[in-house]
């Protein structure tokens, strides 16, 4: 029975890798471009797999092309993408992948060999004395000491060419022209790197003719079937320069090698052993306390070129002897815990005699002591590192002469042990806060916390300091440096506004701003161990805290119409129209405007604020609402056109009244509190964004309906216009003793507005998820329905008793809405799809009951007895459906305009 994965398949994705080379097989092959990820899927299952297997677990590896070495092992649900990126450092090497319900390697091929592409570079080159070593390459002439004879390592980083093999040529620069000194076949590309180990140095002195006190060496690199490789400006010469002094140290014959990758002595993750020199957790107390590394849980990022430390250590022995000394096994049982708890290279041990003995009895002595210390190391659980030790005899002796103290011939007797690490070159940890003045009397105050450092055994010369560094702004050389004992420091962090600043504008948008920098440096082997480079950057930004509020609103009535209006209200609208006319004519729109800006600094202590408020005549706006006005005569065109006759009624769209409020201010986003983001608070109020305001005068509607109270005939509206007019427009009574003049307006209004506001909040923070920011939008259509009724009497009086004995009483109710919406619509013979706005005006329906007291009812009606029988009398009453009938606005824009609404999406071209 055959269960599992049949075979996998490529998937490409948007953005992401896709299979670039069509002349291999896809059914084996993929090729992809360097540093995006490849996509594989199940593509076929075996036929006995049970479909609860199809919808469980599975692993997807990567292996060497050989088939034979995991490099990656994940576990994945069935139903997910597996997703593998090449860096350009191993790109050319083919890689296998595969998926497997076991974890282990399919004898038959069910996977693809994944390559990936990018142009062949040399990145960069050193020499060194050891793997890993320090760079000697230099072009000062500085030979660093070398001899001929002495080993010397050769390292390359590459990129395109992983797993090839090249050829190194050395070349010695010459006066009158560079001479290939050696040319070393079969060097093979591992892992991006190319690393040689030439030990016959001393051969390349025999070779070169008229030798100078130093010479210049470098190399070039060629491909087996290809030219030279090159750096990323065109050079194909690499390493210049070695430098090497004219004097022969020893003779080796030795060919050159490859190396294996440095990393030869991993890590051992359970290692307890003495020496360990690490901390658990920083902590740092800002009115919280906040652990921003925690052993285990923390992740650090690394810098992207791994730096390697050389350690040199020396012990030494007593007078022809050979064993480990009491007072130096200190000194290599912190090397052992170094070499336990750090990837290493390879371990240089190099035994010395003193000048006392014969030299061959030196050699062997020296070649004794290197050995003990390479077993004593390995002793110490260190057996698969590779030690390397060598006896030198007297070759290379401290001190020289007949006549030393046994002092310098003890520094003579001595054991050399080199090695080089990968220092753990984090990256720093950030830390964001925001802080009154620099100079302010009330500056804030951290703590700094580290929780269990122990530098037992420490090889790194780590001590248990928090060593803070005042950068400020920049780093000028007058920085101020402290040193503090651990665990804690309370210390003073402020940014770079002043108390002083009169209007800090220049940090209106705080995160924007350089801030005060402050370098805080706790280092130990295992965690953050080279101490150039900050544990922790504390960036201080400034504490204000910004206001502003807008107010915006137009003066002027978008659009207006009216009918049937007595005299003087008629000329009260013919203003009203005059002042849109000049709008219209000059393209500009009177408005008032109110903005203030407000800060506030220094805990809140300090404030400041910035106003503007006028009236004026905005001509940019005019070209913002001038669409909005579009709409307004629409609306009041129809309205007045489709209102029944004779009604004395006046139309009017109402201008936006917008609000707006925003403030903002540095704070730690939700479940982040080492970074700062801007907090932002918005908050857009328009009401109305848009309005319909209709009025229709009451009174004038009464005599027109109910005519058979006050009089027959069509001309009782003409006589209610005359006596309103008259009486608006003022009359004058009385005689040369006691004279009145005035205007009386008795109104009974009908007012119907139908409104469009809205209200916007936001909050949110620039730093923080999306999920975690708050969006209210509320819109609003509101019908409002109010009742304004009565007697405005405006005059001059020398000696004047009056009684105003007239008393209304009214109710009236109405509805209307105004309709939006969209619609997407298909039609031939339209041209395809188009989308088409909905804007519709629901109508206008009214009831009205008005009455007048009793005297003033026998005044106006012919029935007195009736009158007289009821303390109140009914004047008119109504109801009038479609006072408004319904209308489509756009419908009228487009007759208005002459345009046509639709917005076609999809054109058809047939």
């Amino acid at each position: 029975m055959s269960k599992g994965i049949k075979k996998i398949k490529f998937v490409p994705q948007p953005n992401e890798a896709n299979n670039s080379n069509s002349r291999v097989s896809a059914d084996k092959w993929v090729i992809v471009p360097a540093n995006k990820k490849a996509h594989f899927y199940i593509k076929e299952w075996h036929a006995d797999t049970t479909e609860a297997q199809k919808k469980g677990h599975l692993y997807w590896m990567v292996l060497d092309k050989d088939r034979k070495k995991i490099i990656d092992r994940i576990q994945y649900m069935t139903d997910k993408y597996f997703s593998y990126k090449i860096p350009k450092r191993l790109c050319g090497y083919p890689y296998y992948v595969e998926a497997s319900m076991t974890g282990k390697p399919d004898i038959q091929f069910t996977g693809l060999v994944l390559l990936a592409n990018c142009p062949p570079l040399i990145i960069s080159s050193i020499w060194s004395r050891t793997r890993g070593g320090k760079n000697v390459k230099n072009t000062e002439d500085n030979n660093f000491g070398f001899c001929y004879g002495e080993e010397i390592h050769f390292h390359a980083d590459t990129e395109g060419i992983n797993g090839e093999v090249v050829v190194v040529e050395v070349y010695n620069e010459m006066w009158n022209g560079n001479y290939k000194m050696r040319t070393l076949y079969n060097v093979t590309v591992t892992d991006g790197q190319i690393n040689l180990k030439i030990p016959n140095t001393s051969e390349w002195k025999s070779s070169i003719k008229f030798i100078q006190d130093n010479e210049e060496f470098y190399v070039k690199i060629k491909r087996k079937n290809g030219g030279y490789l090159r750096d990323k400006d065109g050079v194909t010469e690499h390493g210049k320069y070695l430098n090497i002094k004219n004097e022969l140290k020893v003779v080796n014959k030795t060919k050159p090698s490859n190396q294996s990758t440095i990393l030869v002595g991993s890590t051992e993750k359970n290692h307890q052993g003495v020496g360990l020199c690490k901390f658990k957790q920083i902590v740092i107390t800002d009115d919280k306390n906040i652990s921003i590394f925690e052993e285990g849980k923390t992740k650090l990022k690394r810098k992207a070129h791994t730096s390697y430390n050389e350690i040199v250590e020396t012990i030494h022995f007593d007078f022809n002897k050979n064993n480990i000394r009491a007072d130096d096994r200190k000194t290599l049982d912190v090397i052992a815990s170094k070499l336990k708890n750090n990837k290493h290279s390879n371990v240089i041990i190099e035994g010395h005699a003193d000048e006392r003995g014969p030299g061959d009895f030196n050699l062997r002595l020296s070649q004794n002591r290197s050995e003990a210390v390479a077993q004593y190391l390995k002793q110490q659980g260190l057996s698969s590192t590779k030690f390397l030790p060598h006896g030198l005899g007297e070759n290379q002796l401290i001190y020289k002469g007949t006549d030393l103290t046994e002092k310098q011939h003890e520094e003579n007797r001595r054991a050399k042990i080199r090695f080089s690490v990968i220092d753990h070159d984090e990256l720093s940890l950030i830390y964001e806060v925001i802080a009154p003045p620099y100079d302010s009397t009330n500056k804030k105050k951290i703590n700094i916390q580290v929780n269990n450092f122990e530098n037992k055994g420490c090889i790194g010369s780590h001590e248990k300091n928090i060593i803070i560094t005042d950068i400020g702004q920049v780093k000028n050389g007058n920085e101020k440096v402290e040193s503090f004992p651990v665990p804690s420091k309370q210390y003073e962090v402020y940014s770079d506004l002043s108390v002083f600043n009169a209007f800090p504008i220049q940090y209106i948008w705080p995160a924007s701003t350089t801030p005060n920098k402050t370098n805080i440096h706790i280092h130990s082997c295992t965690y953050f161990a080279n101490k150039n480079i900050p544990t922790v950057i504390v960036k201080t930004y400034p504490d204000v805290k910004w206001t502003l509020e807008l107010f915006f609103n137009l003066t002027n009535d978008l659009g207006v119409k009216w009918q049937n209006l007595d005299p003087h209200e008629h000329k009260e609208w013919q203003k009203k129209a005059g002042k849109m006319g000049a709008e219209k004519r000059w393209k500009q729109k009177d408005a008032s405007l109110g903005f203030s800006l407000k800060a506030k600094w220094d805990n809140d202590r300090r404030e400041n604020e910035f106003k503007y408020e006028y009236e004026t005549k905005i001509k940019k706006l005019y070209e913002i609402f001038s669409s909005i006005g579009a709409i307004a005569d629409g609306i009041t065109s129809q309205t007045k056109g489709c209102s029944p006759t004779g009604i004395p009624m006046t139309f009017a769209v109402k201008p936006p009244n917008i609000n707006f409020t925003g403030d903002w201010y540095l704070a730690h986003p939700k479940n982040n509190n080492q970074v700062l983001g801007t907090h932002v608070d918005l908050h857009l109020i328009a009401k109305p964004l848009i309005g319909l305001e209709v009025t229709i005068d009451l009174l004038g509607t009464a005599v027109f309906v109910g005519s058979q109270i006050v009089g027959a005939g069509p001309g009782v509206t003409e006589l209610y216009k005359r006596i309103q007019g008259k009486l608006k427009k003022g009359v004058k009574f009385g005689n040369d003793d006691v004279a009145f003049k005035a205007n009386i307006d008795i109104y009974m209004d009908l007012v119907v507005t139908q409104t469009i506001n809205l209200d916007t909040h936001l909050i949110f923070n620039t730093e923080e998820e999306i999920k975690d920011s708050k969006l209210k939008v509320e819109g609003s259509s509101r019908l409002k329905v109010e009742l304004k009724v009565g007697v405005k009497i405006r005059g001059e009086l020398s000696v004047v008793v009056l009684t105003v004995s007239a008393y209304f009483e009214a109710s009236a109710s109405g509805d209307a809405s105004i309709t939006f919406g969209h619609t997407i619509n298909y039609a031939d013979d339209k041209g395809g799809l188009y989308y088409r706005p909905i804007l519709g005006f629901d109508g206008l329906n009214a009831k009205y009951l008005v009455e007048v007291s009793a005297g003033l009812a026998i005044k106006i009606v012919k029935d007195k007895h009736a009158v007289e029988d009821n303390e109140k009398y009914t004047l008119a009453e109504g109801n009038y459906p479609n006072v408004i009938p319904p209308f489509d606005v756009v419908k009228e824009l487009e007759k208005l305009f002459g345009i046509n609404a639709n917005i076609p999406l999809i054109k058809n071209d047939k």
